[in-house]
Formats: C-alpha cells, sequence, structure tokens
C-alpha cells in the first residue's frame, strides 16, 4: 500500500495499520492500493508539505493558491499535518456522520487550512434528502419528526444532535443568502463544501487561530461540477469569508512540481502526473 503513497509523504501516517484507510465496503480490505486512489493522492500532497525538506512544494502549493496569508505561512512556518480530521464537538455533529475532513494543516496559531481533495469523485450530498426532507429550507421541511425547523438537522433526532451548520454559515454569509421556502442550497453536492467551511471557521474559533482558510483541490478540467458546487456557496458568503475560499488544480500543481529546481518537488511533481494522467485520458466525470 505504501507505494501508492508518495514517499516523502509516509512520515505524515503515525501508523499504517491503525490509520483510518477508505473502503469500498465494510468487509473489503482499504483501496488505497489502487494506483488512482483518492486518499492516497490526498496523502501524497498534503503529507508531503510537513517534511523537513519539502519547502519547494510548499511554496508551489502557495503559488498557486495565489493568497499571501497562505504564502507567508508556506514560506516561514514549518506546518503541522493532521490527515483524516474528525471531531463531532466542533459542530455538535453527535450520532450519525460527523464532517470527516482530508486534511487539517496548523500553522502554529497563525491560520489553520481544512482541505478537502477530490479526482473525479464529486461531492457529497445531505441524506437526509428526498427521504426525510422535501428539499425546501422552511417550515414544513421536516418529513421525518414534522418540526417547524426550517432545516431537520437543527433538531434532534433519536441520538442524532441539532446540528450548528446554519448557525455558523448564518455568520458567514449575506443577510439574503438563504430566503425561507426556497431550494434548499445544501441538499446536493454544495453539503459537503458548507461543512468543509463550517469546520474551519469554527475550528479556527475553538483552536484561537488568528485566521483560516479552505482549500478545495482537485483536477479542475476533470471534476468541472465541483467548481460549480464550491461557487454556489462561496459567491453568498460576506465578501471577507469569501476571499478564504480557494481552489487547487491539481493538474497545475503537477505541472509546477515538474518544472521546479527542488528534487523533491519533481518527484511529487511525477507521481501525480503518472495518476493524473490516464485519468485525463478517459475524460471528465
Amino acid at each position: 500500500m505504501k507505494l501508492t503513497v508518495f514517499e516523502a509523504a509516509h512520515q505524515s501516517i503515525l501508523s499504517w495499520d491503525d490509520f483510518p484507510w477508505h473502503k469500498t465496503e465494510k468487509h473489503l480490505p482499504p483501496d488505497a492500493d489502487r494506483p488512482h486512489s483518492s486518499q492516497a493522492f490526498a496523502i501524497s500532497v498534503w503529507g508531503t508539505i510537513q517534511h523537513p525538506s519539502a519547502h519547494g512544494v510548499r511554496l508551489a502549493i502557495a503559488g498557486l493558491l495565489g493568497n499571501r496569508v497562505i504564502a507567508a505561512a508556506m514560506e516561514s512556518i514549518e506546518p503541522s499535518i493532521e490527515l483524516e480530521f474528525r471531531e463531532p464537538e466542533l459542530l455538535n455533529e453527535r450520532g450519525g456522520q460527523a464532517t470527516n475532513v482530508d486534511t487539517v494543516v496548523r500553522f502554529e496559531k497563525e491560520v489553520v487550512l481544512v482541505v478537502e481533495s477530490k479526482l473525479t469523485e464529486p461531492f457529497g450530498s445531505c441524506g437526509q434528502w428526498p427521504k426525510y426532507c422535501s428539499g425546501t429550507y422552511g417550515p414544513g421541511s421536516d418529513l421525518k419528526t414534522r418540526s417547524g425547523a426550517p432545516c431537520r438537522l437543527e433538531v434532534s433526532d433519536g441520538r442524532r444532535t441539532p446540528r450548528h451548520y446554519w448557525e455558523v454559515m448564518w455568520s458567514l454569509s449575506k443577510p439574503d443568502s438563504y430566503p425561507a421556502d426556497s431550494e434548499c442550497p445544501f441538499r446536493g453536492p454544495s453539503y459537503q463544501v458548507m461543512r468543509n467551511i463550517a469546520t474551519a471557521a469554527r475550528l479556527a474559533q475553538v483552536e484561537h487561530f488568528r485566521d483560516w482558510r479552505v482549500v478545495f483541490a482537485y483536477p479542475s478540467n476533470l471534476s468541472k461540477k465541483s467548481t460549480k458546487a464550491i461557487v454556489g456557496v462561496q459567491e453568498k458568503l460576506q465578501p471577507s469569508y469569501q476571499m478564504k475560499i480557494l481552489q487547487l488544480d491539481y493538474e497545475r500543481l503537477a505541472e509546477s512540481l515538474l518544472g521546479n529546481e527542488d528534487e523533491m518537488a519533481r518527484g511529487l511533481g511525477r507521481h501525480l502526473k503518472d495518476r493524473l494522467d490516464p485519468l485525463a485520458a478517459s475524460g471528465p466525470e
């Protein structure tokens, strides 16, 4: 399995046996040994930036993100990486499926970076719709418990606690972003986009970071629907928060790394390109 993860990223995994590897089915072995494993790809990129000799990789990522806060952090602060981050307490996600973040990157207490990484797979949608939710944001949308809440995720249901998604998103968004009795903006792929943004904002607050950013990293030519989902949420945010939402094109990253003077950066570039080229040949999602 280690062969599908770039060698410099191995140090980011403390225990290969205990690591929460992805599986297509619970009874099957992990799928991270596949050449095009999305999880292995994400670890290869984001696990590498913690390596002591990965300065060239960090600067290449910062250059493509084009964000001065991240650029300053990548240049001067050694990052701390946490893969497959999950903290139910952040958004009151006890009972049910808590948000799982591919990577959290902490730069001391200056800035925390939440990363959602994809290859060709889409963002996850809300599982309440259409069985338990009418698909409308407003009173009457809760088809299961018949509560009067505009979103049934805001109320208790058995072991599931009321999520704080809307509370956080309202604090970040423009006042008229989510009118009542309209189509729920988070019932589709925007649901996973929203949860990453809410996680980053709340994590920065709880852990007392000066700032936060979210990076959605994917090969844009292969995942065009992903861009639409990100922009749909981003444009509803207040302007000061819109600039915290960043996108990283993995195809551009591979090309940038291949042209880097740094040996580790070129090696990672080859590793990524070997996995992206066959996917590009088969076409977008």
